[in-house]
């Protein structure tokens, strides 16, 4: 998998809704959660309970960005998980 250089993820700041110009190295507050909304569809394969499961991720969250968990769709279920989880973006 590919990673944005900017970001560290597989996504860039240009896919979300907001944060298109996030300063990196400004991020210093622990009192802040920052939600990256995507504005880009994914389709994510991720290795949950030892299974395969595709999601579409909405949104990041991230106390200390690189740090953060992802809020995504499957089936019609929301469920949560983070970038270890993750075994390919189609």
């Amino acid at each position: 998998m590919k990673l944005n250089v900017e970001t560290g993820k597989f996504w860039s700041f240009e896919d979300t809704k907001n944060y298109k110009r996030f300063d990196v190295h400004s991020n210093g507050n622990k009192n802040v959660v920052r939600t990256f909304l995507f504005e880009k569809t994914y389709l994510l394969e991720i290795n949950r309970f030892d299974a395969k499961v595709y999601v579409i991720p909405i949104r990041y969250m991230s106390y200390d960005f690189t740090q953060g968990f992802y809020v995504g769709l499957s089936g019609d279920k929301k469920i949560t998980f983070s970038d270890r989880d993750i075994t390919s973006v189609m």
